[in-house]
């Protein structure tokens, strides 16, 4: 590869290249000249996870029952979506989308010809949940990593962008960490 380009340069091809983690790479791909201009891919925003949702829930055949339920309960609007997004947290593209499929597959098998608003949401927090269960924790702290890479690196452009993902680290993995029962045995007095 880094023989390789040069050649391409010379040929006006522009190079992108991508990885999960800045440091993981040799230092010699990324010196100057080579691979120099490096941006971070950020996890979705809570809204952009509810834009998301929206997207892929009214990806049907315009003919679909799915289009009556989400209109009937007002699904087909990205207010809707909104707070799922939020609950969400450190949810990639791919498990935001898994989640949304998801979704449309439990209203197809529904037994309930036309679920209501509720019953909807009922199938929307049971779905996040196994989805949010699945997701391994090593994956989530991936998001850790990245969130150290951006440090290292001063990615300083993306303020906004940071200071969400660090607060849904924060409140990931500060979950339960503070309403622990200590087991063992208490001194006798």
């Amino acid at each position: 590869l880094l023989q390789q380009i040069p050649k391409l340069i010379a040929k006006g091809i522009i190079i992108i290249a991508a990885t999960n983690f800045l440091k993981t790479l040799d230092t010699a791909l990324i010196r100057g000249g080579r691979f120099d201009k490096k941006e971070p891919i950020f996890p979705p925003l809570p809204i952009e996870r509810a834009e998301l949702l929206l997207y892929e829930m009214l990806k049907v055949p315009s003919e679909s029952p799915l289009l009556t339920i989400l209109n009937s309960i007002g699904a087909d609007e990205i207010d809707f979506w909104i707070p799922v997004g939020e609950r969400m947290i450190l949810f990639s593209n791919s498990y935001v989308l898994s989640t949304a499929m998801e979704i449309k597959r439990s209203i197809a098998t529904s037994e309930e010809d036309q679920p209501d608003e509720l019953s909807f949401l009922e199938i929307v927090d049971k779905t996040i949940d196994t989805i949010s269960n699945s997701i391994s924790l090593s994956e989530r702290e991936d998001f850790k990593r990245f969130y150290e890479d951006l440090e290292e690196n001063k990615f300083n452009k993306y303020p906004e962008r940071i200071a969400i993902l660090k607060e849904e680290l924060d409140e990931f993995f500060g979950k339960g960490s503070h309403d622990r029962t200590p087991i063992g045995f208490k001194p006798p007095k």
